[in-house]
């Protein structure tokens, strides 16, 4: 649809800004109403209570003082008063000898003459208020594209020049050269936006060349594009743009804005030059040309807008699978369906429970941030993370610096077991690496680890609000405890009897060993537990126990387990002082004269 969006009156006046500053381009242009006087500075005013600052503010040139005049116009000339606190002087230029410049502090201009300050040219020009063309999206449907060809090959450019973009400012510059590849009578192009103040913004703008001044959109264009939903172009008139020696944002005669579909307050803005002889004589004329352009826009803005969203959803996506473990995201990608998979169900499960050795002194003495102490933390549990995930276990919990994983769960693993225990004595491996290495910044730290097997529910457990990938039942508790455990033994991987005794089953396990330990009794239990230890293959490096002391302990243990503590500590005389020995050694010295209790059942009493 075509329609005038105003008349010409005495009422309005435009006031053209222009400077060329170390070669670069600056426009702008202020509306002026009749009778009403207003500020021209480069400091906007703060509010109208204040003094300070103008309301026609031209910020580039830094030789117009904050408040440098004051304009009003008059219905047929325009007042100019040079304000007092203006520090540089208002050149006139004469309308018959351009060349001749004479300061003013008060004086009158009309229509088409000119003043300066600075660097800037101030022009008086005629305010008529452009033809405006509306389209709708039956209208574009049913457009036919005159000469297609160039943009056919933009738009078919676009997808791989998004896909390739690595961020959303180089996005945007990407859309925008493709909107002036296929508008070849565009000048410049940009993403503009409206604010819930009607404040208009450019997020991003392209110049067809590098001549071309800043860019500052139509705000009436804009506001009727945004607030109105429609596809909108605006085509002045010829007289309104009469050509100047140095060319100017204002001198382009026609402009269109088209609302993106994926964002209410944002739109792509296009002006332009026409050919000269093909300016508006008769709307026609433009109107022809101008259908191919905006429903160019239109395709573009569209295609952009979806592969902004689908960009989006991926960035979404991305943070959101690092809420999800592997072996759960690849679950959830395979085509299974989310809410059925996740839904809680009991199942045999192995649980890991890992927490670092050195992270509360470690705190306490940093004289580093907290989110630099943070930094060192996030890195020492990526290692426990990575290796659970690795083989292909799920990551239950964080709880501070600790770590607990699960294995058996979304699908049966009937290797769950020594998956576990090989990812346990994987990061036990990587910290005795890291200690190894002086100045190392993972140096200086250790960690405990608990394993345990058992029945628990497991899958998305939480409220009714919010909820989680996790595991329930006595096996995480016993994972847990075993892992606190660690500290009193002094050892880094314990196992519970359920983890001992499949591990003892198997034939082929030259990745690691396993050891007796103890048979403990926690309180409230009315029989002991075995626990053990989880050992790395025999000569691998670091803090290790051979083959031939590891059997020598289990001798001794079956000795003590039996009540034959005399022969438990002859043999284990030449055992090397370790944790387990330790911990036995308290308990026997706790007995009177050394022997075992009455009735006692092998298990060495511990706390809950």
């Amino acid at each position: 649809m075509v329609r005038p969006t105003g008349r010409a009156s005495e009422e309005t006046v435009l006031l053209l800004a222009h400077a060329r500053i170390e070669g670069t381009d600056f426009a702008s242009e202020f509306q002026l109403t009749r009778g009403q006087p207003q500020r021209l500075g480069r400091m906007a005013r703060a509010s109208a209570e204040t003094d300070f600052g103008a309301e026609l503010v031209f910020p580039n040139d830094n030789k117009i003082s904050n408040n440098h005049a004051t304009l009003t116009w008059e219905g047929t000339q325009l007042l100019v008063q040079r304000r007092a606190s203006a520090k540089n002087p208002i050149l006139v230029v004469d309308s018959k000898e351009p060349n001749q410049l004479r300061p003013e502090d008060d004086f009158r201009i009309g229509l088409g003459e000119r003043f300066v300050i600075g660097d800037t040219f101030f022009t008086l020009k005629k305010h008529v208020p452009p033809i405006e063309m509306t389209w709708g999206a039956k209208d574009l449907e049913s457009l036919v594209i005159q000469d297609p060809i160039p943009k056919i090959d933009a738009l078919a450019a676009l997808p791989e020049m998004i896909r390739l973009s690595p961020n959303e400012s180089q996005l945007v510059q990407k859309l925008l050269e493709v909107l002036l590849e296929g508008v070849p009578g565009a000048e410049c192009a940009a993403l503009v936006r409206i604010g819930s103040d009607d404040a208009i913004g450019v997020i991003s703008a392209r110049n067809q060349t590098s001549e071309l001044p800043a860019f500052e959109p139509s705000r009436q264009l804009v506001t009727r594009a945004l607030r109105e939903f429609e596809n909108v172009c605006h085509l002045w008139a010829d007289s309104d743009f009469e050509e100047q020696d140095t060319p100017t944002r204002t001198g382009m005669d026609w402009a269109i804005c088209v609302r993106l579909m994926d964002a209410n307050n944002e739109g792509l803005y296009l002006a332009g030059r026409s050919p000269v002889g093909f300016r508006r004589t008769g709307t026609e004329m433009h109107a022809a040309k101008l259908d191919g352009d905006m429903k160019f826009a239109h395709l573009a803005g569209n295609i952009f807008s979806a592969l902004r969203g689908w960009r989006k959803l991926q960035q979404k996506e991305s943070f959101l699978a690092k809420l999800l473990t592997p072996v759960v995201r690849h679950a959830a990608q395979s085509g299974q369906n989310i809410e059925q998979f996740t839904t809680p169900k009991e199942c045999p499960v192995t649980v890991l429970f890992c927490d670092l050795r050195g992270s509360v002194s470690s705190v306490a003495a940093s004289k580093t941030s907290l989110m630099q102490t943070w930094a060192t933390f996030e890195d020492l549990l990526d290692v426990m993370t990575d290796e659970i995930c690795t083989m292909d276990g799920v990551i239950g919990d964080f709880q501070g610096d600790a770590a607990m994983g699960f294995w058996g769960w979304p699908q049966p693993q009937s290797d769950q077991i020594e998956r576990a225990s090989r990812a346990a004595l994987n990061i036990r491996k990587k910290f005795v690496e890291f200690s190894s290495k002086v100045g190392h910044p993972l140096s200086g730290f250790a960690c405990g680890i608990g394993i345990a097997h058992g029945p628990a529910v497991t899958g998305r457990l939480g409220t009714r609000d919010q909820a989680k990938i996790g595991v329930f039942g006595p096996v995480v508790n016993r994972a847990a405890r075993l892992e606190g455990a660690t500290k009193a033994l002094s050892v880094p991987i314990l196992i519970d009897a359920a983890v001992h005794k499949h591990l003892s089953g198997l034939q082929n396990r030259e990745w690691g060993r396993i050891r007796r330990l103890a048979k403990v009794q926690a309180e409230g239990f009315a029989e002991p537990v075995l626990i053990g230890e989880l050992l790395p293959p025999d000569g691998e490096p670091g803090p290790n126990l051979i083959e031939e002391n590891r059997q020598r302990f289990e001798v001794a243990l079956d000795h003590f387990l039996a009540g034959d503590w005399k022969r438990y500590q002859k043999v284990i005389r030449v055992f090397p002082a370790d944790g387990p020995v330790a911990f036995i050694g308290r308990f026997i010295a706790a007995q009177h004269d050394g022997s075992p209790p009455a009735n006692w059942n092998g298990g060495i009493p511990v706390s809950k």
